[in-house]
């Protein structure tokens, strides 16, 4: 059986079937691949980068903690003291709200190990620097600064690593995040144009025959 054997209404309407049908496939998957980058475009927004930021702000206050409680440990005057206490409570209180945030919403295995160690790192940090406020309340300024320099300083660089870590892991996360969009970025163009040539091609060859089969 030839193309001629068809009538003229056959042959066009199959023709616009086989057209449709690539438009189609450049419809469903354009859509396709715009909703995975909406999806991994909303996971950076509202997870990676707000939990990225969260996890500067924890370590930005445990920088600001760890000066104000060398001040609170050496300082002879009680106004300052008082002032340096009350900025450690506060900033431990909104600690506490991004821990929380944060066991909630960390969900990946290597996520929740790094929180895991940020949490032991600042409980050793507190029981330190109440171990400090002890010895420092007895006067002991020699033994104060021993103790400063030989386990409150290296706790808190300890307590700061792993809270990098947790940045960097964020950091990672959304790097990865926008490699993903990029890639699917690129595949829903090369695929558009790909199936747009392929429509123009078929359309053309088909014209072609049914007008040698009409003439």
């Amino acid at each position: 059986m030839k193309i001629k054997d068809f009538s003229v209404g056959i042959r066009l309407a199959g023709s616009f079937s086989l057209i449709l049908v690539l438009i189609m496939i450049m419809t469903v998957t354009g859509v396709g691949y715009l909703n995975s980058m909406l999806t991994s475009t909303e996971r950076v927004m509202n997870n990676y980068l707000l939990q990225e930021r969260m996890a500067n702000e924890w370590q930005t206050g445990i920088e600001s903690n760890g000066a104000l409680g060398l001040v609170l440990l050496t300082s002879g005057d009680p106004d300052i003291r008082t002032y340096a206490q009350q900025r450690i409570e506060k900033t431990a209180a909104r600690v506490d709200i991004l821990q929380d945030k944060f066991n909630r919403e960390l969900t990946s295995e290597q996520g929740i190990k790094l929180l895991k160690t940020i949490g032991e790192k600042r409980q050793v940090y507190a029981d330190t620097l109440v171990k400090a406020l002890q010895i420092s309340e007895q006067g002991d300024r020699e033994a104060l600064n021993h103790f400063i320099r030989s386990q409150q300083l290296p706790i808190i660089n300890d307590y700061m690593a792993s809270l990098q870590a947790l940045v960097e892991y964020e950091k990672t996360s959304i790097d990865k995040a926008g490699e993903v969009i990029a890639d699917n970025g690129t595949a829903a163009i090369l695929t558009l144009i790909i199936t747009g040539c392929m429509a123009l091609l078929l359309g053309g060859v088909l014209a072609w025959l049914i007008t040698r089969s009409i003439t």
